[in-house]
Formats: C-alpha cells, structure tokens, sequence
C-alpha cells in the first residue's frame, strides 16, 4: 500500500482541517510586536539581499529561514506581515504531515483530533505566528517525520532521499534540528512489516542518513572555506551558554533532571492541567501497545535538548507538534476501545478540553496582546524584557505626532524591531547597544552630533544604557505590563 500525504477519500476532510488552522492563525498577524529574534532574521535577509551574498551572517546557523525570508524580500517590503506569512506557508506543509502521520496511526478520527488539537494549540498558536527559525526547521521535520513513515509499507530508495533532503533542510533552516537526524533510525527500530528484508531495510536507513549526513557536511565544509562557521555560535549557546556555564555539570542527572522540568513547565500551561495530562496519557498508550515509532522520535531528540544548558521554549515547537499527534493517536485507540455509544460523548470531553485554554489566549492574542498570560518564562522574555517589542509604536506615533521628523535614534536593544515596524514611514537609526561601556560612550557622541531639530531619540530606561543624554524630555512611554522598560522621548534640537 502506497501512503501519501491524503488519499482522495480523506482529501476533503484534510483541507477542512488545514483551512482551520491557518484560519486561526492568520488573524491581526501584526498585532504582537517584533520580537528580538524576529529581527536577527530580518536584518540577516536584509543583508543578503543588499550585499547579494548568501551567506551573510551564515555563523548564526539559521541560514535557510534567512534566505527564505530574502526570497521573499521581506526586510524591505512589509517586514512584520510578510516574514510571518511567509513562515506559516512553511507552518501548514507541517500541518499536513500532521495530519497525515495521525491518520495513517489511527485513522480518520485521529486525524480530526490531531488536527483540532493542533488548530487550538495555543503553544504553537502563540510561536508560529513569529517570524522563527524553529518554525521553518519545524516543517521541514515533521514533513521528514512522514517520508520516514512510508519505510512500513514500502522500501523506495526516493523516499530515503526525500526523507535525507527535509533533514538537511532543517538542519539548514536551524542548527538545533541536529538531533531529529535520529527519525530514520526510530522508523528502522520501531515501524516493523514482514514485507521487507533485513538488507533492503539497512539499504534505506544507509541512503536516508547518507544524503542527510553528506549534504549537511558539504554545506559545513563549503561554509568554513569561505572563513565562517556555521555550528560554533549553536554548540557554543547550547554547551556552554557562551562560556558563561560550568562545563563540570554539562552532564549533572540533577541539572538534566532540572531542564526536565523546565519543559514541563514551559509546555503545561499552554494546555492546561488536562489537556497536557490528555496528551501525556496518549503517548504512554503508545509505549505501553508497544507501539514505539511517535514516543521515539517525541523523546529521542529532547534528550539532548535537555543536556543543553540553554532552555527556550521556542525550540520545543516540533516536539509538541509531534507530541500532539502522539496524544491522538492514543487518545483515538482508547475511544476504539470504549462502548460504541460513549464515542460521541468521549469526543466531546476531549475537544472541549482542548478549546477551553484557547478561548481566553486567543481573544487576547488577536486583541490585546498584553493580557496575554503566557507562562513565567515566556511572559517574561516575549513581553516583559527588553527584547520584547512593546511600547514602540506608541513610542513611534508620539514622535509622528511631533511634525517633520528627520530622524530618529533608538537607544534600546530592539532598535531594529522598531526600524522594521516604521519601515517606509519613519527614518530609524540604530546604534550599537549592549552592556559593554563602549557602546555607551559611542552613543553620547553620536547623540551629540546630532543636535538638529526634527531628530529625536527614544531612550530605553535601561541599567546599561546611559541615562545622562542631551536634548529635551518630551515624554515617557510606558504600558500596563509590570517591569517593562520605560522608553523616554528625547528632542535633540539645541
């Protein structure tokens, strides 16, 4: 039997669900504010479009999403709307593997869990409307996860290459895709057919990591000719958080034991306390029917995510995609077993579960993004902390309300998401910005040879950012999230 992403029977019911998702998604996609990381990508791709190489700033070891974002250009059209619109065209080719892995498992009504699961995630609600590079890498994966598939019921050498070819893909798109390079061996392990040989099986396995294995070290070798690297900044943050951890206790039970429950904690409150118990209880079924292909490739690759002394909840969004699937299919054979007549009853108790968390999430997130209650962690680096977007454009349409405006200078870490929301509307200048005393000093003479009317700074309220500048305070931009940096509105005319 030949699997394809949708058969024609199931082809109607599969667009529904893929509709749902993207429907839900597309919605006010402007409405949060640039995240830093969102802005590494555009300024990345506005490089490469401006100094027509396609390898600028290739070290960040994120350089396929960069150069998908270039080939729309992004940086200079519309940077919010378009990168993020572009990274749910590579969203929904996930979600349809999703899809399409759910039904082969447990048929059609796993496939419309899945996909409600999915559609009302308000995990990968929240991520995947960000310009991110786990997004892209994230439907190269889950599309890897499905041509790994298709080894049960048919040996076919092109799907080992497609499979090799979405691996590298992702390994292009974001470094950190590395341990999902372990998917063609949890199929060879765990998706069993009396159909096949020991040899043709090994054959497969051999060309799948082959392609994966030699296309990835042509693309590393071809980036160190050119006198970068691309996996040092990656293995660097994630071994040793940039030499700032103690490499004595990279492999402590405790410190791992302790990440263990960082993603727990960063994961549960997206579902809530059920519905992550629902999805928990999917995947036990799983191992306990001994059906291990899903648990392999939802745990193998956290393992060595939870090695890594830097812990982003943003690097959890194949995983969870793929734990989503691993719950229904379990949760579907559990409704398989039951009476027939508390089917409808079962399904109804599930779906509710899953649309209880996404109501309040999704008014806010559409609406009024600072009410979103997001976890501790995440609401403290996406809308609390300095790499967050908020207060700009208020803090841009103050100054537009000032008149003839010919400049304006950021002094605050996001700069450049400020720059990339005002693009075409107002002149942004961003200087260097970091703890070190240097870029401190570099400013105050910057701001100190722009002393014209018409130029105005907006100044972050920040420990490591001089507060002692010239010009004249015009107002102080704040919002009602407790602990976001004030940004101060400066007039630099004399």
């Amino acid at each position: 039997m030949k699997i394809q992403l949708f058969t024609i029977r199931n082809l109607p019911l599969a667009t529904i669900l893929l509709l749902l998702i993207y429907v839900l998604r597309l919605p006010n996609l402007t409405n949060f504010p640039l995240f830093i990381d969102e802005t590494v990508h555009l300024y990345a791709a506005e490089g490469v479009l401006q100094d027509s190489s396609p390898l600028f700033q290739v070290w960040l070891g994120r350089q396929f999403t960069i150069l998908w974002y270039a080939l729309f250009g992004a940086p200079l059209v519309a940077p919010v709307f378009v990168s993020r619109f572009v990274t749910l065209l590579v969203v929904m080719m996930g979600a349809a593997a999703v899809l399409s892995i759910s039904r082969h498992f447990g048929g059609r009504l796993a496939m419309i869990l899945a996909g409600f699961f999915y559609a009302l995630s308000t995990y990968h609600l929240f991520f995947e409307r960000l310009a991110l590079a786990d997004n892209i890498a994230g439907g190269a994966i889950l599309l890897a996860a499905w041509a790994a598939l298709r080894l049960q019921n048919q040996v076919k050498l092109s799907d080992a290459v497609l499979m090799g070819v979405l691996l590298f893909l992702a390994f292009g798109a974001k470094v950190s895709a590395l341990p999902y390079f372990g998917i063609p061996l949890a199929a060879v392990v765990a998706l069993t057919s009396p159909n096949r040989s020991l040899m043709s099986t090994m054959r497969w396995l051999s060309v799948g990591l082959g392609v994966a294995s030699v296309t990835t070290l042509a693309y590393i070798m071809l980036v160190r000719s050119r006198g970068s690297d691309v996996l040092n900044n990656s293995l660097s943050l994630a071994i040793s958080a940039r030499a700032t951890a103690d490499l004595a206790v990279l492999f402590s039970p405790v410190r791992i034991l302790g990440n263990v429950g960082i993603t727990l904690d960063a994961i549960a409150p997206y579902w809530g306390t059920f519905g992550f118990l629902l999805l928990l209880g999917g995947l036990i079924v799983l191992v306990l029917k001994r059906q291990f292909y899903l648990p392999l490739i939802v745990l193998g690759p956290l393992i060595p995510m939870w090695i890594s002394v830097v812990q982003e909840t943003r690097f959890l969004v194949s995983a969870v995609a793929l734990l989503i699937v691993a719950g229904a299919v379990g949760i579907t054979q559990v409704i398989n077993w039951i009476p027939s007549r508390l089917h409808r009853v079962a399904v109804a108790s599930v779906a509710l579960i899953a649309v209880i968390p996404w109501l309040g999430f999704a008014e806010a997130l559409y609406i009024n993004p600072t009410q979103l209650a997001l976890p501790p962690r995440d609401y403290e680096q996406y809308i609390r902390s300095d790499a967050s977007g908020f207060n700009l454009r208020e803090a841009a349409d103050y100054i537009t309300k000032q008149g003839d405006v010919v400049e304006i200078i950021g002094a605050m870490p996001n700069c450049q998401s400020l720059r990339y929301m005002t693009l075409h509307s107002l002149p942004v200048t961003c200087p260097p910005i970091s703890p070190n005393p240097d870029t401190g000093i570099a400013l105050l003479a910057l701001l100190g040879e722009r002393r014209e009317p018409g130029i105005y700074l907006i100044l972050e309220r920040n420990p490591y950012i001089p507060q002692d500048v010239p010009g004249t305070l015009l107002a102080e931009i704040s919002t009602p999230i407790l602990g976001r940096p004030v940004l101060a509105i400066y007039d630099l005319a004399d």
